[in-house]
């Protein structure tokens, strides 16, 4: 099963319809890099590693991306949000990093989509508003890293008002389970849970 669904690589506009796109390019370098992606998530030990190591694959996926018009680049979380799914599904699911789990649990970035902007409950319309985006908006409407920055540390707070409440640890990638409703499906891991 795949950790991004095809939904997200069909927008990335191919320059020649005939020819394979994005997913073909992103599955590869994460086949490719597996080995030293896990060794390097096993070695991460704050969010601002993280954040380093995930716009360095995003940059090492940028490279890759050879049927994929420039102007669709152009938006950060266009690469950052197919970035962020891989290594919430590496580190949830990934023997090898059984042992880090736990740590690098709670330093994930949320994906950002369309889904997460809509929920009320994550962002309020001012939030938006001020980040210049809408309910409407999507996961390319994430132009900048100082938005995308911006968005994941209210996500932050969010969660420890949630930890606060609970007297539970709560992180932010546990927003994730909102998607498509997941937090009520059946199942024991991401692929089982999915809509």
């Amino acid at each position: 099963m795949c950790a991004v669904g095809d939904n997200t690589f069909r927008g990335f506009h191919r320059l020649r319809k005939d020819c394979p796109g994005a997913k073909k390019d992103f599955v590869r370098f994460f086949v490719d890099e597996q080995s030293h992606l896990i060794a390097v998530l096993s070695s991460v030990r704050t969010g601002d590693q993280l954040d380093k190591v995930s716009d360095r694959v995003g940059a090492g996926v940028r490279r890759r991306l050879s049927n994929v018009s420039p102007e669709q680049l152009k938006s950060y979380n266009k690469v950052r949000k197919p970035v962020d799914l891989y290594f919430e599904h590496l580190v949830a699911m990934a023997l090898e990093l059984d042992k880090a789990r736990e740590f690098l649990m709670p330093l994930l970035f949320l994906p950002l989509d369309s889904q997460m902007l809509r929920h009320e409950s994550l962002f309020s319309d001012e939030e938006l508003v001020r980040h210049g985006l809408s309910r409407r908006s999507t996961y390319k409407d994430i132009k900048s890293k100082e938005t995308y920055n911006a968005l994941q540390k209210l996500l932050n707070h969010k969660a420890r008002v949630v930890t606060a409440g609970w007297r539970r640890a709560f992180h932010r990638i546990y927003f994730d389970l909102l998607w498509g409703g997941r937090y009520r499906n059946r199942g024991g891991n991401l692929f089982e849970t999915n809509p």
